[in-house]
């Protein structure tokens, strides 16, 4: 029998084949056939796709960190913007209420030391007069001590009219672009974080379903964080600016009201106040209060997000309730979620920023006379709830929808 060699190639293939030349061979040795031109090239054809879809994967998993930073830096982006929008609108309809607190705390600081002998002696030899006061006679006295909301109202609009509801706005309206977009942004950054570690763990243990939502813990957690973070870069120096302006006119109503002159070096704004205070105490002067600003603002952040959670979740059941609804009845929830963990941390803090003592231990001494009197420490706590809950609606509901027009635009 004789077999013949030959060979076929497209170029990048060579394929050889035997022949079998007898013809006695032909009915028992199976013939070699040939491969054609397209069997070959469907081999070539399968190794090239492979190779591409082995391409694309590695290709995809290059891109895949870049497509997570994305959505990262898309996420914080219209958190920023959001949390802004949602600041200023809630800072412009209540920053009115949060003077009136404010002052109902330094009046009530103000009862509590006046009421020292030492104190009384002060006032007693002080002979300043305030320009252009009245003449002495039928001198009227300031609300003082158990100040009520209307009386501070009342005396607020006789004394400074109302504008002082303004008074010192200008700051914290210029902080509200960092200073409710810090909590959010935080907030929804920590969660990102948390979920994606916890994805991470599950999936070292063969548990590879979803996260669907962090439990109550985390959400306090991530809440907490995010107050923690504003209190101590942002609400501390914007807050002890503000509370300074409004304990001066306290100060100046009261001593109006006894037709006295001021002698002290009026601050005519907010850049007056930092002025003063660089000067005599350095940048570090502006963080008095740090401290308790961070507890405050740690403890209350993270009940307003739990305080939200457990109420979107309770109003969403009721079918009658439309989104609108929800969002903002859990609001109110969470502004008071707040104000229930944080009012007696913030009176401490209103009075070290106002006051002579830089102590929390001395400031609750001195508010609540050695611990007698605990009630003290929710001074003004008719304003905060009463702002709280409604302030709280429109901040959250504002950012769900301006954070809703982002997404829906990009």
């Amino acid at each position: 029998m004789e077999e013949s060699s030959s060979y076929w190639s497209d170029g990048n293939t060579k394929v050889s084949f035997t022949t079998a030349a007898a013809a006695s061979d032909s009915s028992n040795t199976p013939k070699q056939i040939a491969p054609s031109r397209s069997m070959v090239m469907c081999d070539n054809n399968d190794m090239n796709n492979n190779n591409s879809n082995h391409q694309q994967q590695q290709q995809l998993k290059k891109k895949q960190p870049n497509n997570n930073s994305d959505t990262t830096n898309s996420m914080i982006q219209k958190s920023i913007a959001a949390g802004s929008f949602a600041g200023i609108s809630s800072t412009l309809l209540f920053h009115p209420l949060d003077v009136v607190r404010t002052k109902m705390q330094s009046e009530a600081l103000s009862a509590c030391l006046s009421s020292s002998p030492a104190a009384a002696d002060n006032n007693s030899s002080s002979k300043v007069k305030i320009s252009g006061s009245g003449s002495g006679s039928g001198s009227k006295s300031m609300p003082r001590g158990n100040s009520s909301v209307f009386s501070v109202v009342r005396s607020t609009i006789q004394y400074g009219g109302i504008r002082a509801f303004y008074t010192g706005l200008s700051l914290p309206l210029a902080a509200q672009a960092v200073y409710k977009s810090c909590v959010f942004t935080t907030n929804s950054v920590s969660k990102a974080a948390l979920m994606e570690w916890k994805r991470q763990e599950r999936h070292k243990v063969g548990k590879f379903a979803p996260i669907v939502s962090l439990n109550l813990k985390d959400v306090f957690f991530c809440g907490a964080l995010g107050g923690l973070v504003n209190a101590y870069l942002f609400v501390t120096p914007v807050e002890y600016v503000r509370n300074q302006l409004i304990a001066q006119d306290v100060k100046l109503a009261a001593e109006n009201a006894n037709s006295r002159v001021s002698g002290i070096k009026i601050m005519r704004g907010p850049i007056d106040v930092i002025r003063r205070v660089v000067t005599t105490e350095g940048m570090v002067g502006l963080w008095r209060g740090a401290g308790v600003t961070v507890m405050r603002d740690s403890l209350g952040c993270g009940f307003f997000f739990v305080s939200y959670e457990v109420a979107k979740r309770f109003f969403s059941s009721v079918s009658s309730f439309n989104d609108t609804i929800v969002t903002l009845l859990s609001g109110s929830c969470a502004g008071i979620g707040f104000w229930v963990a944080a009012a007696p941390l913030d009176t401490i803090k209103t009075n070290i920023q106002t006051g002579n003592t830089q102590s929390i231990r001395t400031a609750w001494a001195e508010i609540t006379n050695g611990g007698a009197n605990v009630l003290k420490l929710y001074s003004g706590w008719q304003v905060a709830f009463g702002r709280g809950a409604p302030a709280a609606a429109v901040t959250v509901y504002s950012y769900e929808m301006f954070y809703s027009l982002l997404e829906k635009s990009s």
